[in-house]
């Protein structure tokens, strides 16, 4: 949702490879990037994390769209894409103040999180139950 709101063209380009961002997301927000960019960024990140709080996180995913637009947008393969975002993205994304410059592009208020947060939580507690209701 997020991505969608300010980085429509990736977005669109995205959903209409059925590529399912969650398989990458998902990964970066557990391991706050820790096992997917450089140990040097990755150390920027967490500490504008202690900083800002979860926001920066967000705002660095979003950098990382932002940096990888064209090459997405114009890639037509969602496996090509699933193996940039697994195996390449240190070397696309290597760059401390690009990074960080991308992030400014973007700005996001923790209302806006909020806001999608409480938009999507229905969803994925109704997934949650659905799942526990199958494994009895």
């Amino acid at each position: 949702l997020i991505l969608h709101d300010k980085i429509p063209s990736v977005s669109k380009h995205l959903r209409k490879l059925e590529f399912d961002c969650q398989l990458i997301i998902f990964q970066w927000f557990v391991w706050l990037f820790a096992n997917t960019l450089p140990q040097d960024i990755v150390a920027n990140i967490w500490d504008q994390f202690f900083q800002r709080g979860v926001i920066a996180i967000f705002q660095y995913a979003l950098a990382i769209f932002e940096i990888l637009k064209k090459k997405i947008v114009s890639d037509k393969d969602s496996t090509n894409i699933f193996f940039m975002f697994k195996s390449s993205l240190p070397e696309f994304v290597n760059n401390w103040e690009a990074l960080n410059a991308a992030t400014k592009k973007h700005k996001l208020k923790i209302e806006e999180i909020r806001s999608k947060r409480m938009y999507i939580r229905p969803k994925v507690i109704e997934e949650y139950e659905e799942q526990h209701r199958s494994k009895r």
